[in-house]
């Protein structure tokens, strides 16, 4: 009988343990972050009314919650190159299988006006929850998603837009430009934003690489695609 209890006290403990570590937002997270041209790995830690992204460099970002305007959530895909290889020792068929899938990378892109963007690469089992929680704390912005078949949702806010009718999707080369719409900052390129039908005027620079601008009339259910070359 003494056993037993013992047991189950040890079963409980464990429980409330998994809770803890699987349950609760956690304050701190490894993530890589992109510091100018590198993508490095990097602490993100949401405390109580900013969030702080330190890269191992030493460089790092701060934003206040309520000065964030820009939350975004993107993915890329790559083959699966390494990992088509190490199958390919095993099972041939299984390997071309593996080679022809897709590595996802989840991306989210915060910003604030005057303050510049980051984006950081997450991990698959916390991108949500991070998305999620910075959504939560941050009033002015509402987290843009782009699915699958690239259409933008967006949570909704007392502070943010009604529902769009149509969508700008800004591209440039070189990648990682700021976007600016009418003036204001509005994140990094590669950028998908759902608008209002209208009149927009689109400015991409980049630090070295010179700036793009372009005024575009985005109609009902309406994409508009921008490619700025920016020029040294």
């Amino acid at each position: 009988m003494a056993l037993a209890k013992h047991l189950a006290c040890i079963l409980s403990l464990a429980l409330i343990s998994a809770s803890i570590s699987f349950g609760a937002p956690k304050a701190s997270y490894r993530v890589k972050a992109t510091f100018g041209e590198r993508l490095q790995d990097s602490a993100l830690r949401l405390i109580a009314d900013e969030m702080v992204i330190e890269g191992k460099h030493g460089e790092s970002f701060a934003f206040k919650f309520d000065d964030i305007t820009v939350i975004s959530y993107s993915f890329s895909k790559s083959p699966r190159i390494g990992a088509s290889l190490g199958v390919s020792l095993l099972c041939i068929p299984c390997a071309i299988g593996v080679a022809f899938s897709k590595k996802r990378a989840h991306w989210l892109t915060v910003g604030a006006e005057d303050q510049g963007a980051v984006s950081m690469q997450l991990h698959k089992n916390l991108w949500h929850q991070i998305a999620r929680e910075v959504d939560t704390r941050a009033p002015r912005a509402a987290l843009e998603m782009v699915s699958e078949d690239g259409v933008v949702s967006q949570t909704v806010k007392p502070e943010a837009q009604r529902e769009a009718a149509g969508l700008l999707v800004v591209e440039s080369d070189p990648a990682g430009a700021d976007v600016y719409i009418d003036g204001n900052f509005n994140g990094l390129t590669p950028r998908r934003k759902a608008v209002q039908p209208g009149e927009y005027q689109i400015r991409v620079a980049k630090a070295g690489s010179g700036e793009f601008t372009e005024t575009v009339d985005v109609g009902i259910g309406e994409t508009v695609e921008i490619d700025a070359l920016l020029l040294p």
